[in-house]
């Protein structure tokens, strides 16, 4: 199959938005893109099969919270000229690399969630907080 059907087949995801991050006084410019709709389906699955959620898919605590927003932003987030993520969401080593070094990562946390177009009892169990309300 050639490059160019394959590009046709499957396009890159809707831009959501494009940031300026500040990292260590250096201007980076990145795309946030909106994922296919499974991909939140599937981040929750790798966050239980991680043991990071409870019973009622809530992270169990902050370590788990941050991990979850780590593969949350590993989706969406691209280099400008990227057509892959930026980041291996599925890497435990990734995602431990993000929540220990990334400072930028909760700075982000609207945007990468409102790309994955999480609900509000998204973002709540994300948060941890005991009791999600529907938006």
């Amino acid at each position: 199959m050639s490059i160019d059907l394959q590009s046709k087949l499957t396009p890159l995801p809707r831009l959501y938005k494009e940031i300026t991050l500040d990292v260590g006084g250096e201007a980076v410019h990145l795309i946030i893109r909106r994922p296919p709709r499974t991909v939140m389906a599937m981040l929750l699955s790798e966050a239980r099969k991680a043991g990071e959620l409870d019973e009622q898919d809530k992270p169990k605590d902050g370590g788990c919270a941050m991990r979850l927003m780590a593969r949350m932003a590993a989706s969406v987030l691209y280099a400008p000229d990227g057509v892959r993520p930026l980041y291996d969401r599925k890497n435990p080593e990734v995602i431990e690399n993000l929540v220990e070094n990334a400072e930028w990562l909760l700075d982000i946390q609207e945007d990468v969630v409102g790309a994955l177009g999480a609900n509000g009892a998204v973002v709540e169990r994300i948060q941890g907080n005991s009791e999600a309300t529907q938006t």
